[in-house]
């Protein structure tokens, strides 16, 4: 009778996981996280200071790297909160989590879990907050790359080079997804317009999707690991050298 923001994130989280939502794990890891910081306040008493403080002590905290479950937060020891790349990236997560947090609260505030939405109705994402990552492996450092890999999760690393696609979305590929006969991919769906969403193939991929999909049945996962399961989450961390 007295939902919390945890409550409205779980909510959410099940409808997301439910309608087979793209990057869901990366949804759950964000919803663990605000839950762990503001999941206690119960919606009747969330007020917009509760969501602004929330978003600022965010932006001027270093993040969190991956650690031992139930050990002792792991902070980067590089954080510097003067500088101004490493803000825009505070920010950046913000944003994500800020989105999130507002999709839990509309659902909830929909479904009459809560009377007003004027608490989070007029926050704002920060601006210019986005960056595009300027990085790119050249053909020797690519090479470095995949040799470091284990040669389970080779395949993997190598088709996300030759697609430019990322690790989560990889993971639920069919081997029926590759379309050698139009030379391309199928990535995922596109909400907006209600497509498949293809990513062309140059001969290269077309060749070495080909080897990967060899005498396969087409509703198998595309990359599997050496004891034939599907990758899930956090899975490839370990295999990259």
């Amino acid at each position: 009778d007295n939902p919390t923001v945890g409550d409205a994130l779980d909510q959410h989280l099940h409808v997301l996981e439910s309608r087979q939502i793209e990057a869901i794990g990366t949804s759950r890891s964000r919803s663990n996280k605000i839950k762990r910081e503001i999941g206690h306040i119960l919606l009747s008493k969330l007020v917009m200071q509760d969501i602004t403080d929330w978003l600022a002590n965010m932006v001027a905290s270093a993040p969190q790297r991956r650690c031992k479950k139930g050990g002792a937060p792991n902070l980067d020891p590089n954080w510097d909160p003067t500088d101004d790349d490493k803000k825009r990236k505070r920010q950046s997560t913000a944003n994500r989590c800020l989105a999130d947090l507002k999709a839990a609260l509309n659902r909830a505030f929909n479904n009459d879990w809560i009377d007003t939405n004027k608490a989070w109705r007029g926050i704002k994402p920060y601006p210019d907050a986005t960056g595009v990552r300027e990085e790119v492996l050249d053909a020797k450092q690519q090479s470095v790359f995949l040799n470091n890999c284990t040669p389970e999760f080779r395949p993997l690393a190598y088709a996300a080079l030759l697609t430019g696609s990322r690790y989560g979305p990889m993971t639920r590929w069919r081997v029926k997804d590759f379309r050698p006969v139009d030379q391309c991919i199928k990535v995922g769906w596109d909400k907006r317009h209600k497509r498949d969403r293809l990513a062309p193939l140059t001969d290269e991929s077309i060749t070495v999707f080909h080897h990967i999909c060899k005498d396969r049945d087409g509703e198998e996962p595309l990359f599997v690991k050496s004891n034939g399961k599907s990758w899930g989450r956090n899975h490839q961390l370990r295999r990259m050298g």
